[in-house]
Formats: C-alpha cells, sequence, structure tokens
C-alpha cells in the first residue's frame, strides 16, 4: 500500500511538471516575438537617428514652427489636387524630408496665385512683401534672387534651377531681332516673376532699345497662360519674355540669346534679419541619403541642382 501511494503520488508530480513545462513552451513563442519587436523597434530607431542631424541652433530657432508660403501654378513644383482640394508637388515633399531629417518643425500655406503677398516690385511701396515684412509667413519657398530683390530681401540655399529667359513674337510678325523693337512695340511680361520687366528692359538697354513703360504690359496668371493668349491669339503684345522652351512656344520666331535674370536658383525667400541658414544644411542631408535625387526622379524634373 505504501508503495502504490507513493507511485500515485510521483505520477501526481510528472503531471504537473509536464503540465508546466507545457505552458512555459507555449509563452516561449511569445517571448520570442516580443523580443524580436523590440529589436526592431531599436534598430529602426537607430537607422531613423543615422539619417538625422542635430543643427547646433539656438533652442528658440530649433522650437520655433516655421512657415513657409507656396506659390501655386507650379506643377509638378506646386499646384493644387482638384480631386482632394489638397496642395501638392515636389515643394512640399522637399520640405517635409528636409525639416524632418534636421528635427526643425515646419508647414506650409498654399497662397495660390497670390505671388503680391511674396513680393510686389511696384506697389505702392516700391520693392514690398506684405506676407514678410508683416510677419505673415517666415519664408516664401521657389522665389529666385535678383539683383532687385535682393536690395530688400535675403535668399537661402537654392535648391531648383531658375529658367533662362527668350523674348519671342509671331512667325508673322515684322520683328525679326531685338532691334526691331521700336516704340509703339508692345511686350508682355509676367508681374512678379524673376523674368519681369525689370530683368527684359535692362537686357534691351544694353543693346541699345529703349523700351517705355507704357509698351510694356504686365500679367499676373500663372504659367504664362495670359502672356501667351495676349501674344498669339488676340495679338495685344507684339513679343513676350518668356521662360526657355516653355510650353506653346513651339511655333514662335525666337529674338535672340538666351538670358539669367537671377543671381541663383530657386530657394526660400525670407527678411534679412531671418536665419534660414540651416535650410542648406538640411538640404545637403537629404541630398546625402538619396532622398533628393529620388524626389527629382518621382516628379520627373530635370530642373535639381548638384547639390
Amino acid at each position: 500500500m505504501f508503495w502504490r501511494t507513493r507511485l500515485l503520488a510521483l505520477e501526481s508530480k510528472a503531471d504537473v511538471i509536464s503540465r508546466t513545462t507545457k505552458e512555459s513552451n507555449m509563452y516561449i513563442p511569445i517571448i520570442v516575438v516580443v523580443f524580436l519587436a523590440v529589436v526592431s523597434a531599436e534598430l529602426c530607431s537607430y537607422r531613423e537617428n543615422q539619417y538625422r542631424i542635430n543643427l547646433d541652433l539656438s533652442l528658440t530657432l530649433k522650437e520655433k514652427t516655421w512657415l513657409l508660403a507656396v506659390e501655386g501654378g507650379m506643377a509638378p513644383y506646386s499646384s493644387l489636387d482638384q480631386s482632394t482640394g489638397h496642395a501638392v508637388g515636389f515643394i512640399y515633399e522637399l520640405v517635409y524630408e528636409a525639416c524632418t531629417r534636421c528635427n526643425m518643425k515646419c508647414k506650409t500655406v498654399f497662397t495660390g496665385n497670390d505671388t503680391k503677398m511674396c513680393w510686389d516690385p511696384i506697389g505702392p511701396p516700391p520693392l514690398e512683401s506684405k506676407g514678410l515684412f508683416n510677419n505673415y509667413y517666415d519664408g516664401c519657398i521657389g522665389w529666385a534672387p535678383t539683383p532687385l530683390r535682393e536690395n530688400v530681401l535675403a535668399f537661402s540655399a537654392p535648391f531648383l534651377e531658375a529658367k533662362k529667359g527668350r523674348f519671342y513674337t509671331r512667325t508673322s510678325s515684322n520683328i525679326k531681332s531685338l532691334t526691331d523693337i521700336v516704340p509703339g512695340k508692345k511686350v508682355g511680361f509676367r508681374f512678379g516673376h524673376y523674368l519681369d520687366v525689370f530683368c527684359g528692359r535692362t537686357i534691351l538697354e544694353n543693346l541699345d532699345v529703349e523700351l517705355a513703360l507704357e509698351d510694356t504690359r504686365n500679367y499676373i496668371s500663372p504659367e504664362y497662360t495670359e502672356l501667351l493668349q495676349h501674344l498669339k491669339v488676340d495679338k495685344k503684345v507684339d513679343v513676350a519674355f518668356l521662360p526657355e522652351g516653355l510650353e506653346g512656344t513651339e511655333d514662335l520666331l525666337v529674338l535672340g540669346g538666351v538670358h539669367n535674370c537671377t543671381t541663383s536658383g530657386l530657394g526660400i525667400m525670407h527678411r534679412k534679419d531671418v536665419d534660414f541658414s540651416w535650410f542648406g544644411k538640411c538640404l545637403a542631408e537629404v541630398e546625402r541619403v538619396g532622398r533628393y535625387k529620388a524626389l527629382c526622379t518621382h516628379y520627373n524634373t530635370t530642373r535639381c541642382l548638384d547639390l
């Protein structure tokens, strides 16, 4: 009887050990999964931090939310998605990449075709930027420096090439060269753009062609659609100063050579008392990790720079 009782006790103890072992084995996959998740999260965090830089800036600049105004009508760089109502394009993704890499806080505001908020050379007052001078924005992104703009504003490192300009006319026109632009001939420009009337008149003056202000026409509409309309269809202008190779110029006559109106490429235009030197460092980081070229490829643009 003693041995029978002892045997039953041993069997019971063996069952307990067996059940405990089985229950422990049930938790092993869970423990492994949790362990791998922790390791994976740490690796992701390491990789993410590996591609970020901490800028040597004051705490005020690091904690600040930088508001950037973005003009519309510049597909594929900035335009309004008609199906969603959201602003999309190369510039928005570049801002996200640059600010994320540098742990900077940035926001964008879509200004549409209202370019005067960022730059109004005529005014009143002249050389005005209501959006910047009144602190509505910290910067206007996608703007190129010109000698006129640099009188009152500053510019960050560039991220896109600024297109050069050319004078165009109709093939049926009696204007065959720039020296044929005589008083009474109307020349059209896009208002507020770097290929503006100020650059155009300077170019013509260097060729001893005097273009009076009353013979100039300025148009605000984006993508040069209105200016092309007035040159090609209703003939309100005899000559137009347009970006080289602009779509719609294929059937026009080119007058003279190619002209550069900027001192650098497109960047962030800002007040001179605002420090945007950090943006160039962030751009360099975006380029270093390959995201800049990836965006250029995705948006099929040939205006990217060798940063």
